[in-house]
């Protein structure tokens, strides 16, 4: 969430440089007690008839399976399908006393993904494999804890097959396979069940839907083409276990396949599959509800013959369609069912996932958002590396353009640093480099500054100066001037002194640049010492982010002429008439608002107690600095060395994904165009509106209903939550190749030299913000929601709007073919966390309107800062093992408010989404509740890992809390959480003391 107390610069300009109900008491899932003496014995008996029943149909499948014939793999034109399966229902009912029989379906199934499974010996927390000398393969998948367990009778089948040569097959199939069987609803011959694709990927792949209750009948046996995959039937029955507390999921027991099936011994290639015998077995919880929902899943093989066929086809009791199976399986691989979910939910939702993803060299950390977001670069980059063609339109030749600038490896190196070095010049020259050469004369950092805005670099070095929106009035725009960002991530790096390691990495960087350049390096790492001296005085001078947080004090107006009686040493109104021409021109009588009045005062006096050569050193260490991502190797190797000291990143991207990145903030607008005509599903921009809207209903019940809010404040708080407006995707004119062409027509892009590009960006983007200063603010404005390919969502307390991007719409957020609970837990939860921005403790500062007001009666204000103190002291209280550093709880407290309101949000919206429309089926395999799946889904959503000194820099700088506790901490407070999961008030994940604001 940008700052609401200063917009964002990035906001307003055009483009971004190279680089922002209730639960059921007694739930099916939970901890179970021990039963009593007599249901132990009567199950015993029950067991004992299982097992022997069990033992008759393995014996009997054994046989079928010996006798397939291996005629079957002549050249044939078509592959005959055999099922064979044991007739045991009436058995089944009187030894285990129950009509709950899953009997047989059809099921698609890829014989040449199964060949690699059962051919790949896989390791991992919660699975189990070998492969021996005959080709047999054991595998036990780890269960999920929170369930009931269930014994299991164990059925045979026989699958028979000829070849399938045009079955293409990936180790990406493998990956997921193992998870659950259940049908191919497409056929298309580059899938198979278990692929691992994206959602967006997956959705092109299911335009054509069918209804659940579409089931046509179809043969006992089917003739398939060479190409088609055969079918397979299976058959299970599960009871209940009495006392008996290890982990329930649907198991694999056991696969075994002759090495004289197959006509090559080399599995992994093989595409001929025959005489496949295995048991399966399948467990469910023991409520009547999910026992039914298991046991209408399968209907009677005896009575009909089903085949489910479309996206939609799911039976009764359990979902089968292909979003639910591959939903199921992607939850699957990411958590650690061993972990008790009432003792750290994220490592029950997330373990596996930490235990098995490996970070890439080049990243600092991957996520959820990073997977998604690397989906969408990839589309992206078949765009804009294809040959231009008639289609082109002006703004996609532009990205292709940039892009290629950036691709253009052997022009940056032919250049080298001669760039970097003609503009130093014209800079007056780096003191640093120089030595004795440097004429001081020739330096003023006024003029540099100007000289900074003509060529395409900031003019924020000393200060920040932008026009943003009047925070108190925000239909208008004022001057704003505040402290600037510094070179290191944060004040704090800085204020630890030079003898701090990370210093000392960042005045390396600096020094072997200066040497790269020609300077003496000993002589270089004296100056530089001296101005970086000069840059933790800034930084001291600085307000931390703790203090920045009430808006109001940051809102300081003052006409210039009352700045320049502060700060007399600065010429202030021809500075800012420089910095604005040739758009606007101010008189004394200018109003300005100053952020930090004694920053910009103490900064005055440093000035003139500072020599020229200091500030000029530092200066043109900054503006070389910002151009380094845009030359050549030589120079860009220094920048790694750095970066892996503070982030732990030691390589850099692929080459593409750094231009692709670079293309995508820059010219946000053109390539959100080119994703939302090529990718974008619109059923999930309609999908998404009702969600928000049951989501907003809910948070308007809260504000109804909370005991601590009087009652002028409540209607103004419901007043605020209905003006939200909500901007879902994209807007209608980002289509609209004739607006883009017109706001990008002052641009130059060439696909010459890419440093040029990137300074012409900045000019433009700066221009088209400055030119702004007296147009009023259109809060509608389609350029201010524009950026449709980006994974993430924002509030805008200025506008009181919320956005979701197209780009976010899709993969672990958001598929229209899976159930709502996943959608309501997934992207609910973000969209719940934006909503509850506009109340934190940074958004509830701004009205209806986005303007800066305080409309809280003193007695609530203090209800809500007193509740806030609990979540700062909760999350303060943290401590992430990894690094051992404890949590910031003020800086986060805001995302921390709106994680804890937006999950609770979301939840009630389901409830309502239930009861209006009806209970959902839950997953297959996983075992677990419609609701539980949602909070499954919700935590799955933050399964994500850092690089140690990532992860310290995020705890020290950045305003959300590790993944960690975005889940743990907001699970922990809600009730809800802890009566589905049935955890006990000793629990870590239901403690006594819990923490709520909204």
């Amino acid at each position: 969430m940008p700052d609401p107390v200063k917009p964002n610069k990035a906001e307003s300009q055009v483009t971004l440089a190279s680089s922002r109900s209730t639960s059921e008491d007694t739930p099916s899932g939970g901890w179970w007690v021990s039963r009593t003496r007599l249901e132990v014995a009567l199950l015993a008996m029950v067991a004992v008839s299982l097992f022997l029943l069990i033992a008759v149909c393995l014996a009997m499948a054994a046989v079928i399976a010996g006798s397939s014939p291996n005629s079957l793999f002549a050249e044939d034109t078509s592959a005959r399908v055999s099922v064979s399966h044991n007739k045991f229902k009436r058995s089944l009912r009187e030894s285990a006393s129950t009509d709950r029989f899953e009997s047989i379906e059809n099921i698609q199934f890829d014989p040449d993904w199964a060949l690699k499974l059962l051919s790949k010996s896989q390791t991992g927390a919660g699975l189990q494999s070998s492969v021996n000398d005959e080709k047999s393969v054991s595998i036990i998948e780890a269960g999920n804890r929170g369930l009931e367990p269930r014994k299991s009778t164990t059925i045979e089948f026989s699958l028979t097959g000829a070849e399938t040569s045009n079955v293409k097959h990936s180790e990406s199939q493998i990956a997921d396979g193992w998870t659950t069987l259940a049908p191919i609803l497409d056929e298309d011959e580059s899938s198979s069940l278990f692929t691992s694709t994206s959602a967006s990927e997956r959705d092109d792949e299911n335009n054509a839907t069918e209804d659940d209750d579409h089931k046509p009948e179809q043969p006992a046996e089917v003739i398939l083409a060479p190409d088609s995959s055969p079918s397979l039937k299976i058959a299970s029955l599960s009871e209940p276990a009495s006392d008996f507390k290890s982990p329930r999921i649907a198991k694999v027991v056991s696969t075994n396949i002759s090495s004289s099936s197959f006509e090559s011994p080399a599995l992994v290639s093989s595409t001929t599959l025959s005489s496949v015998r295995a048991s399966l077995a399948i467990t469910t919880p023991t409520t009547p509800t999910m026992i039914d929902q298991v046991s209408d899943t399968f209907k009677q093989a005896n009575d009909s013959s089903t085949t489910f066929t479309g996206q939609t086809a799911s039976a009764s009791g359990i979902c089968l369609t292909k979003g639910c199976v591959t939903s199921a399986s992607e939850l699957i691989e990411n958590m650690d069912p061993q972990m008790d979910p009432c003792e750290d939910f994220f490592e029950y939702a997330c373990g596996n996932y930490l235990k098995t993803k490996n970070i890439p060299d080049e990243k600092s950390s991957i996520s959820q958002f990073s997977d998604v977001s690397d989906v969408l670069q990839e589309k992206l980059r078949t765009l804009v590396e294809s040959e231009d063609s008639s289609e082109d339109t002006p703004s996609s030749l532009m990205v292709k353009q940039l892009y290629k600038s950036c691709m253009n490896t052997e022009r940056i190196a032919e250049q080298g640093l001669q760039p970097l070095k003609d503009i130093l010049r014209e800079m007056g020259g780096w003191p640093a480099v120089e030595g004795f050469a440097w004429d001081r004369n020739r330096f003023d950092w006024v003029q540099n500054v100007y000289i900074n805005r003509r060529l395409g670099y900031s003019v924020d070095l000393l200060f920040d100066f932008s026009i943003t929106t009047n925070i108190k009035n925000s239909s208008w725009r004022i001057i704003d001037i505040d402290q600037p960002s510094l070179g290191m991530p944060s004040r704090e790096y800085l204020l630890r002194g030079l003898n701090d390691s990370d210093v000392r990495a960042y005045l390396d960087y600096q020094v072997s640049l200066a040497a790269l350049l020609g300077a003496n390096r000993t002589a270089a790492e004296l100056e530089l010492t001296e101005s970086l001296l000069f840059e933790i005085q800034l930084a001291n001078f600085s307000l931390p982010k703790e203090q920045r947080r009430n808006a109001t004090k940051l809102y300081n107006k003052m006409t210039v002429a009352e700045l320049q009686g502060r700060v007399p040493n600065i010429p202030w109104l021809s500075y800012i008439n420089t910095i604005l021409s040739p758009f606007t021109t101010v008189t004394e009588r200018e109003e300005v608002i100053v952020n930090v009045p004694s920053y910009i005062e103490n900064l005055g006096k440093l000035l003139l107690r500072t020599d020229k050569r200091v500030i000029a050193n530092y200066m043109m260490w900054r503006l070389s600095a910002a151009s380094i991502s845009y030359l050549s190797e030589d120079a860009r190797d220094l920048q790694l060395v750095y970066s892996k000291k503070i982030t732990g990143t030691g390589k850099r991207k692929p080459r593409w994904k750094e231009c692709m990145g670079a293309v995508s903030g820059s010219l946000s607008y053109a390539v959100g165009k080119l994703y939302a005509e090529k990718f974008f599903k619109k059923d999930a921009k309609a999908a998404a509106d009702e969600m928000v809207s049951y989501i907003r209903a809910e948070f308007d019940k809260i504000l109804r209903t909370v005991d601590w809010m009087d009652d002028e404040t409540r209607i103004r708080a419901i007043n605020k939550s209905l003006a939200i407006t909500p901007h879902i995707a994209y807007p209608e004119e980002l289509l609209d190749e004739t607006k883009l062409t017109e706001l990008y027509k002052d641009l130059q892009i060439s696909d010459g030299e890419l440093l040029s590009n990137m300074r012409n960006l900045t000019i433009f983007g700066t221009d088209y913000s400055f030119k702004r200063l007296r147009e009023k603010v259109d809060k509608n404005d389609w350029k201010k929601h524009g950026a449709a390919a980006v994974v993430n969502a924002f509030y805008s307390p200025l506008e009181n709007s919320i956005q979701f991007p197209a780009g976010i719409l899709q993969g672990t957020f958001f598929n229209a073919d899976r159930p709502k609970y996943l959608n309501y837990g997934a992207i609910g939860f973000v969209i719940g966390h934006e909503i509850t921005h506009g109340f934190d403790d940074m958004g509830r500062q701004f009205d209806y309107k986005g303007d800066l007001k305080e409309w809280w009666k003193p007695e609530t204000r203090a209800k809500f800062i007193d509740k806030s103190k609990c979540i700062i002291y909760q999350y303060g209280n943290y401590t992430e093992p990894e690094v051992g550093l404890k949590l910031n709880g003020v800086n986060t407290q805001g995302e921390n408010i709106a994680d804890n309101g937006g999950i609770k949000e979301a939840y009630y919206a389901y409830n309502q989404y239930v009861s209006d429309h009806g209970e959902e089926n839950p997953l297959p395999a996983l075992g677990l509740t419609a609701k539980q799946l949602f909070w499954l889904s919700a935590a799955n959503v933050w399964c994500g890992k850092y690089r140690p000194e990532t992860l310290k820099l995020r705890i020290l700088t950045g305003a959300h809390s590790p993944a960690r506790f975005r889940v743990n901490g907001p699970l922990s407070n809600l009730p809800e959480f802890s009566r589905d999961w049935n955890c006990k008030s000793s629990s870590k994940m239901n403690p006594s003391h819990k923490c709520s604001v909204w």
